[in-house]
């Protein structure tokens, strides 16, 4: 997603030659004349993360990622419970290597009860002209301590 009128963006899948790559394919984004103010990758969390997903749960978002020059980047979870969409937001590190952060779903205000479904978006601020290389993202939950 992105708010250009004329958005000049390449997408692609690009083999990870790293020796730190977990994963062997990656997601090439080549942004060129881009007029917007941001650029979004939205990724669905497929229904087994949301089945059981409670408040008391950290969410936690390890990626590696890799920009040709320094950009102001965003993860942004978002949480469907009922007609309402709780969404959480953290600013991303430098983009260089493993980046990490976690979102607290016991501050989102949600009902658990109605959780339907949650995905993640990747925003990049003023991505005219840059590269960015997506070489793997996992999501994971666990429980907070009962204390």
């Amino acid at each position: 997603y992105h708010d250009c009128p004329l958005g000049e963006v390449a997408v692609r899948q690009s083999r990870n030659a790293g020796e730190d790559d977990r994963a062997p394919f990656g997601l090439r984004i080549e942004v060129f004349g881009f007029q917007g103010s941001f650029l979004s990758l939205a990724t669905t969390l497929p229904p087994e993360a949301v089945q059981g997903l409670k408040s008391r749960h950290l969410v936690r978002v390890d990626a590696m990622i890799d920009a040709e020059r320094p950009l102001r980047a965003y993860a942004r979870l978002n949480v469907k419970h009922g007609p309402n969409v709780a969404q959480l937001v953290r600013e991303l590190p430098a983009l260089t290597g493993v980046v990490v952060v976690e979102f607290d779903l016991a501050y989102a205000k949600i009902d658990d009860t109605r959780i339907e479904r949650a995905w993640l978006d990747l925003i990049f601020n003023d991505a005219a002209m840059t590269g960015i290389s997506l070489r793997d993202l996992v999501v994971s939950r666990r429980p907070r301590a009962e204390l």
